[in-house]
């Protein structure tokens, strides 16, 4: 998700990614540095097909990587998005506000 956009917002196709037990590729920009950690996949630089291929290449040649990453991001997307935390994140900002 190599992206430079002012109004990027959080993006749903990583969260994705993550539920599939993909490794993530994202634009080193904005608050993505804050998504996305060395633990979730690589970060590349804005504008740069170069970093890009790196960043690709990095997880293309490194397969303990690769995979140590996609367990991760399948755990933490169950962790973190499944819909049952989703409710109950709901719940509190309900509850929160009585």
């Amino acid at each position: 998700m190599p992206t430079y956009y002012k109004s990027e917002a959080f993006p749903i196709s990583i969260i994705e990614a993550m539920a599939c037990s993909n490794a993530i590729v994202s634009t080193n920009y904005k608050y993505l540095p804050d998504v996305v950690a060395k633990s979730n996949g690589i970060l590349v630089e804005p504008k740069s097909v170069d970093s890009l291929v790196t960043g690709i290449e990095c997880l293309l040649n490194d397969k303990f990587l690769l995979k140590n990453i996609q367990n991760y991001n399948g755990q933490e997307a169950k962790e973190k998005y499944s819909l049952n935390q989703y409710i109950v994140s709901l719940n509190k900002i309900v509850m929160d506000r009585k």
